[in-house]
């Protein structure tokens, strides 16, 4: 974002959109530092009935997510050609089941990275190894190039989590030797992806020549386009034509099965469309600079503050949960979620229910349960 700001400032003129931008970024990066807790981690010891808890929980989500990916029409994306398109039919396919995978992500991956060495019992500890590697082989079941970054990324903040609130912790997963080894899986992961996706080994070996640039391209793809089109007012005309309930768009996954949608079609595709003329259901994040101008127009920075002030405020809730198994379990749940807000609010929205749905049918019953059995 600071990136975007500094070479439109260098290269654009200020015009409307251009400063709605720069107020948007300031009051966002203002607020949320402002709001990013100071207090340091307070560790507590780990007792039995927790670590029952935990696995317990992390058993159940993980069987929930397998029974969701046996249930589901068609193939699963990875064994399907198409890359991204492949995961977009099997959304379409299979609503609920693709909106429940979604809000329980790699929850239970970060669980049993968090549970595994508190573990004493050497049966235990086999199985929870067993469920960890299920859990990461699910994980990779959306096809994605990055989605074994994405494994590595639920196993280090498991790790965190363990090592910042836990007594007497040290890593186990995040030593130098796994990072590197772990980085070179995940590059080739990402080229079988590609390669079974659709991609030519010659493509391939052009993308390697020039990774930096690739990477770079990407990164700005992936969230600075959406600031430079916005910005630079390309995007005036896909305003004029663009119409959402703006009070129902955050309910739209709720409340669309019942009749009342938000949208024919969500920004991101939308704009896809207003870009290429066909609605394939593909296109960029929307970002919360484009979403907040599509929802509330000049009144953007306003929703820029707010965005920020749900992200920091949401952690510092988080990390004052006094009981050390809700804290892990809802920092697992809902720390994800709040970094989905400034990258697509109907993505975070739909996450933020089914992770709520989950707390109260799966957590709190677990956790019941565990009590009564000590």
């Amino acid at each position: 974002m600071l990136t975007a700001s500094l070479m439109l400032l260098a290269n654009a003129d200020l015009t409307f959109y251009l400063l709605l931008f720069l107020a948007s970024s300031t009051l966002f990066l203002l607020i949320l530092y402002i709001t990013t807790p100071k207090a340091s981690a307070a560790k507590a010891d780990c007792s039995e009935a927790a670590v029952k808890f935990f696995t317990r929980t992390g058993v159940a989500l993980l069987t929930i997510k397998m029974g969701l990916l046996v249930g589901s029409t068609g193939s699963v994306p990875i064994f399907s050609e198409g890359g991204s398109d492949a995961y977009i039919i099997f959304d379409t396919e299979n609503k609920l089941a693709s909106s429940f995978l979604l809000g329980i992500g790699n929850v239970d991956l970060i669980i049993f990275a968090f549970v595994l060495p508190l573990i004493r019992k050497l049966k235990w500890r086999f199985w929870v190894i067993f469920f960890l590697i299920l859990s990461a082989a699910l994980g990779l079941a959306g096809g994605k190039k990055a989605s074994l970054f994405s494994v590595m990324a639920a196993v280090a903040f498991g790790e965190y989590l363990r090592v910042a609130y836990v007594t007497s912790q040290r890593k186990y997963f995040l030593t130098r030797k796994n990072i590197i080894l772990f980085l070179g899986l995940s590059s080739i992961w990402a080229a079988w992806t590609y390669i079974r996706t659709g991609g030519t080994e010659s493509e391939l070996i052009a993308v390697d020549v020039g990774l930096v640039s690739l990477v770079a391209d990407f990164v700005v793809y992936q969230w600075a386009y959406p600031f430079f089109l916005f910005a630079l007012g390309e995007l005036s005309g896909f305003f004029q034509q663009y119409q959402v309930d703006q009070i129902r768009y955050f309910f739209h996954s709720i409340l669309s099965p019942l009749g009342f949608p938000a949208f024919s079609a969500a920004i991101g595709p939308a704009l896809n469309a207003h870009q290429t003329g066909e609605l394939t259901g593909n296109g960029i994040n929307p970002t919360f600079i484009i979403e907040g101008y599509v929802l509330f127009g000049a009144l953007l920075p306003l929703y820029a503050a707010i965005v920020a002030l749900v992200i920091g405020k949401g952690r510092a809730l988080l990390i004052g949960i006094r009981s050390l198994e809700y804290r892990i379990v809802l920092m697992s749940l809902f720390l994800p979620a709040l970094y989905i807000l400034p990258v697509d609010a109907l993505l975070f929205a739909k996450v933020l229910y089914v992770s709520i749905f989950l707390f109260f049918a799966i957590v709190m019953p677990v956790r019941f349960v565990t009590r009564e059995k000590q």
